[in-house]
């Protein structure tokens, strides 16, 4: 890359980073300083590849224009910020909304770009993002309900918020009529027929302030982003026991685990026995072209687990995860290892994304 090029047009070198990811399909951008360059990385199809850099005398002119657009303070530089812009392609003719984050490195200041394009549209219809169906049948069926916690788990960058918009975007079809309500941290795409709150901790407006406000504006669905702590838990129990029906996402490696995690925060297990309606569990699997030897797009795999009698008595017992997968093994559910290796045995992936995927399932 010319160092003479950014020199004389910053902003068309954030343009051409841009279009870039765009055209590789990329969903994020890292530009990552190092001791005397600046590495430029793209994450496609959830893997980070190297994608050029440029000399660290011009790293300050980049993010400086990067602030610049996302409305962030160009005069720190010890903390972190997190912005955004959008940016019209004029490869696409698409707006791309770009979510921006930026800390204090050794070397400088780091940045990542996230991409979110509308027109590329990821909140389709369950099946297209991975569920079987009979996990869309079971699925559906949980969204019925009128009140209850559903909950969404996996690591980050494992499909958790695609499987929460496009829940949404079923919810909020003309047919059901409901008054749905988010709040996020941050908002990552807009949706017709839904209220979006975005919290700002910084303002002492965070999950619990957010929805105590929105109780009070007569809501049928909440989604709350992520369960982070105790205090966030509790608030969406106790929406979920008032008769809402409330959706969330918590970190956790498979089904078994999400109500021992919770008990882990300090949760009541009656609590959990009483709320709870649908636990779910979820990984991003890389598809494999074999004609021509390289992963392609990705694909969800899912678990699914409507909270029965049993489960309940379990949850309420403080079974461990290896207990309760135990259950779900014998009453014939799909587990995350089970839907892995039928992927391979389809050869729809390898047997090296196999293993990457399974990791922390200890299979």
């Amino acid at each position: 890359m010319e160092k003479n090029i950014y020199q004389n047009d910053i902003h068309i070198f954030i343009a051409y980073l841009i279009e870039k990811a765009i055209s590789l399909n990329a969903s994020d951008i890292h530009i990552d300083p190092k001791d005397t360059q600046v590495y430029i990385r793209m994450r496609i199809a959830g893997n980070l590849h190297e994608s050029g850099y440029f000399d660290s005398d011009l790293l300050d002119l980049c993010i400086g224009k990067i602030k610049v657009s996302s409305n962030l303070r160009s005069d720190i530089h010890d903390k972190t910020q997190d912005g955004r812009f959008y940016f019209m392609s004029e490869k696409t003719n698409e707006r791309v909304d770009i979510r921006v984050s930026i800390a204090p490195t050794f070397y400088g200041e780091n940045c990542v770009m996230r991409l979110l394009r509308p027109d590329n549209d990821r909140y389709k219809n369950f099946l297209e993002l991975g569920m079987t169906d009979s996990q869309v049948r079971i699925y559906k069926e949980s969204l019925k309900k009128t009140s209850g916690l559903i909950i969404v788990a996996g690591p980050t960058g494992s499909g958790k918020t695609s499987t929460l918009y496009t829940t949404l975007k079923y919810l909020s079809q003309d047919k059901y009529n409901k008054n749905i309500v988010t709040i996020e941290d941050p908002v990552e795409s807009a949706i017709k027929g839904v209220r979006q709150i975005q919290v700002n901790n910084d303002k002492d407006f965070g999950f619990k302030e957010a929805l105590r406000g929105i109780l009070r504006q007569d809501p049928d669905i909440i989604m709350i982003g992520e369960i982070r702590d105790k205090e966030t838990a509790l608030a969406a129990i106790q929406t979920a026991l008032t008769g809402h029906l409330v959706l969330t996402t918590i970190h956790a490696p498979n089904a078994a685990s999400i109500i021992p995690r919770l008990i882990d925060m300090g949760i009541e297990s009656y609590l959990l026995s009483s709320s709870v309606s649908l636990i779910l569990s979820q990984r991003l699997i890389r598809v494999f072209d074999y004609d021509i030897g390289l992963y392609g797009h990705r694909k969800g795999i899912f678990e699914i687990v409507p909270v029965d009698n049993e489960i309940k008595d379990m949850i309420h017992k403080k079974k461990t995860p290896y207990e309760i997968e135990q259950y779900l093994t014998e009453t014939g559910h799909t587990l995350l290892r089970d839907a892995c290796l039928d992927m391979y045995s389809r050869h729809v992936t390898t047997e090296e994304e196999i293993n990457r995927i399974t990791l922390d399932l200890k299979l």
